[in-house]
Parts: structure tokens; sequence; C-alpha cells
């Protein structure tokens, strides 16, 4: 090997590198434990409150995020209602027009676990979509539930590990943290 692709290469592997980023909004305040579905029952803003720096977080988006119908920047509120033992309803409104709604069982859609509703793990492998500049792995874990104070709080745990433009090698670490303000809560 010649020695200007020797350096070249080495220099490759130097600039290879981990981040870890935390992002949560202004007097942000720790998970509260929730024990029963009756106590996350309310009307949420749909626009969480995070870090300035970031792009804005949706309930919505959380919820659906699959549905590429959905412009979640139209959606004003989110109801959260108990409809059983193990039963959320969620609406999606824009003003008082139903945008959509879904049915959310416990142990199927979601699983209570520490207090918080763990919306699910997803894993795979990034890079397979045009434009994407990492390929790799990743794991991503959503946890919703109430703060302190007894707003919606949504935390999105992301970690990756691959190479960025097939040359680099890259590990990630990221955790956004986001407020959605409870509008009022729902009568037992």
């Amino acid at each position: 090997m010649t020695q200007p692709i020797a350096i070249l290469l080495s220099a490759l592997l130097f600039l290879g590198g981990c981040a870890s980023t935390t992002a949560t909004p202004e007097d942000n305040r720790p998970f509260a434990s929730v024990s029963r579905l009756q106590e996350i029952s309310g009307v949420y803003q749909n626009r969480g409150e995070s870090d300035e720096r970031y792009r804005p977080m949706y309930l919505s988006a959380l919820l659906w995020p699959d549905d590429a119908s959905l412009n979640h920047d139209d959606i004003d509120t989110i109801t959260v209602v108990q409809t059983a033992a193990d039963v959320v309803e969620v609406t999606a409104r824009m003003g008082r027009q139903t945008i959509k709604a879904g049915r959310y069982v416990e142990g199927e859609h979601f699983r209570i676990e520490g207090g918080r509703l763990l919306l699910g793990t997803k894993a795979g492998i990034a890079g397979l979509k045009t434009g994407e500049p990492l390929l790799g792995a990743y794991r991503q874990v959503i946890e919703l539930g109430l703060d302190t104070a007894g707003q919606g709080k949504a935390r999105q745990h992301v970690t990756a590990a691959g190479l960025a433009f097939l040359l680099i090698p890259v590990a990630t670490d990221s955790t956004e943290e986001v407020r959605f303000l409870r509008l009022s809560t729902l009568p037992e």
C-alpha cells in the first residue's frame, strides 16, 4: 500500500467518533409514576415543548409514526380517554374536527413499565433509504407518561452505530424529552 493511501485510511479511522446528545424543555421535570391508565386521561396540546434548537415533536407523530397522510402541524389537540381497564381511545383534533382516532390496548400496543407507558422498541438497519448518510444498526425506545407537574411527557431514546458515508465509523446516542401541555383532565 502506498504511503498517501495509508495516511488517508488512517485519517478516516481517526475521524470516526461517538456523539451523545440530550434535549429537554426548559424547566424539565422527571416522570411521575403512572399506575393506572385513568391518570393519563385528558386533553393535550399536540405540539410539544422541547429544546428550541431541535425540530418540533408532535404527540400525534409518536402515536401514529407510520401514517404519512397526517399533517401533524395541523393537529391542535390529542384527547386520551380510558374506555376499559386496559384500553385507551386517542383522538387527534383540529379545532372540533376529528382528524384521526385510534384504540390502544395494554399488552398489544404498549405496556406500563416503571410508571411509564412504553410504546415499544424499534430496531433495524438505517441507510436502506435514499439519502440516509449512516449505514448501520439503530434502536429506538419511546416512553409516554406524566411529569411531576401533571403535564404530558415523552422521552425518545435512539442509539445507532455504523458507517457514515460508508467510510467513517460512527456511534450515536440521543435522548429527547418533550413536554405536552395538559389542557384539561377528563372526569372519571
